[in-house]
C-alpha cells in the first residue's frame, strides 16, 4: 500500500455525436505524457482495476502511479462482496484462521496463486455474512488418526 490518495470518480454521460467533434487523425496518449509505465497484475484477475486506475492516472499531464490494490482491496481490509453468492464453486482455498478487523468478522484464507497475490498470498474474506462466495458451503476438515506401530 502506497498511501496514495485516489481522487473521487464521477461518471458523466459523454455521449457525443461524431459529427459535432473534430477528432485528430491519430493520437498517442503515451507520447503526449499521459500514461504511466506498464504494470503486472500477475494472476490476481484484476484487469478491471488496472484499466480503471490507468484511466484515472491519465487525467494529469504528469501522471502519478496509483494503487490498483486499493480497488482490489485484497490486503488492507476484509473482502466483502454481497453479490458474490451461489453454489457454483470454481476455486478451492484453505481457511487457516478467523478473526475480526474493524468490526468485520473474516476468514483468513490461504490462496494458491503465489505470494504476490493479495496479502502475501492471503486474503481476509467476510465471515458470518450470508456465506459470501460460498466460502463455508463445501468446508472439509481432514481427520488424521494416529495408528500406533507396535513394532517401535
Amino acid at each position: 500500500m502506497t498511501g496514495a490518495i485516489i481522487p473521487a470518480i464521477v461518471f458523466v454521460d459523454t455521449t457525443v455525436s461524431p459529427n459535432s467533434v473534430n477528432v485528430p487523425e491519430t493520437k498517442d496518449w503515451m507520447k503526449a505524457g499521459y500514461v504511466t509505465s506498464v504494470k503486472n497484475q500477475g494472476t490476481c484477475g484484476s484487469c478491471w482495476a488496472f484499466s480503471a486506475v490507468g484511466a484515472i492516472e491519465g487525467q494529469r499531464k504528469k501522471p502519478i502511479s496509483l494503487s490498483e490494490q486499493q480497488l482490489v482491496d485484497c490486503s488492507s481490509s476484509v473482502f466483502n462482496e454481497p453479490n458474490c453468492y451461489g453454489k457454483r464453486v470454481s476455486h478451492c482455498v484453505l481457511v487457516v484462521g478467523y478473526d475480526t478487523y474493524g468490526g468485520n468478522d473474516y476468514w483468513l484464507v490461504k490462496n494458491s496463486w503465489g505470494n504476490r497475490w493479495g496479502d502475501k498470498g492471503y486474503i481476509k474474506m467476510s465471515r458470518n455474512n450470508n456465506n459470501q462466495c460460498s466460502i463455508a458451503t463445501y468446508g472439509v476438515i481432514p481427520v488424521v488418526q494416529h495408528i500406533l506401530d507396535k513394532t517401535l
